[in-house]
């Protein structure tokens, strides 16, 4: 591989460049995509945003063939019609490939008035969205790219104390720990067994929010991941750099 430097999402992946991608291990940097707490966290509950339902469950993310929404909306059908759980509405933050053929399955399936499709939002709506939620859920369906991957739903739930559902992915069931609930078959029904039964236990329902945060205070933290970011790029830039600031993956030369 030609590359003066790479940079992996998690040592697995870093294993995949230094062994496939055949880059020399000192050239190849894992940097992982943690929320930065001072402006990803939760805010003040929003009820306007809740509707007429008791609770609610969110996904949040870009909308593309591999994420799997489409198991979270019949999932959603599931939940409504087969367990008569009107009470409980879906929130699809986000937009994407998807977007519209998940609008036109939930239209299919009878819970257009259940699942609410928010389209892209960001800031501080999109954290009042995320913070009426009671819980999450990644939808990904195990596969070999989805088992190496580190997703950012993961991180970003944890940073504002959202427990969430989860498929039994190897990688995310690592990153998730104690913040997640796995649930072991990617079927629309397995997933809506899951939802109704975290949603019915507040208590690990609050042990698993406040785990989540501790692990994104102390473990998952960007302020200790800038600098192996930061070292990626001096190391193909050059010394003649040593005042860059990276922030979000942009190099911006201070005068």
């Amino acid at each position: 591989m030609c590359a003066d430097a790479s940079i992996a999402m998690n040592e697995t992946c870093k294993t995949l460049a230094i062994e496939r991608g055949r880059m020399p291990a000192e050239r190849v940097w894992t940097v992982k995509s943690y929320p930065e707490l001072k402006t990803f966290r939760p805010v003040e509950r929003d009820e306007t945003l809740r509707g007429e339902f008791r609770q609610l469950v969110g996904w949040v993310g870009i909308m593309g063939e591999q994420d799997g929404v489409d198991i979270l909306v019949r999932a959603a059908a599931h939940v409504v019609h087969t367990l008569g759980r009107t009470d409980i509405g879906f929130m699809i933050i986000g937009d994407g490939p998807e977007f519209k053929r998940m609008q036109a399955l939930a239209r299919q399936l009878q819970v257009e008035n259940n699942v609410k499709f928010t389209g892209y939002i960001s800031g501080e709506s999109l954290l009042r969205h995320m913070s009426i939620l009671d819980i999450g859920v990644i939808p990904d369906p195990p596969n070999p790219f989805n088992h190496h991957i580190s997703m950012n739903k993961v991180f970003e739930y944890m940073a504002v104390g959202l427990p969430f559902v989860l498929f039994d992915l190897v990688q995310s069931k690592s990153e998730a720990g104690e913040a997640a609930l796995i649930v072991d078959r990617p079927t629309p029904d397995v997933l809506a067994n899951g939802i109704v039964t975290l949603l019915a236990d507040a208590p690990a329902r609050e042990r698993m929010g406040r785990y989540g945060r501790r692990q994104i205070a102390h473990e998952f933290s960007w302020t200790n991941e800038k600098p192996k970011l930061l070292a990626a790029y001096r190391q193909v830039l050059g010394e003649w750099l040593p005042a860059t600031d990276v922030v979000t993956g942009i190099v911006r030369e201070q005068s």
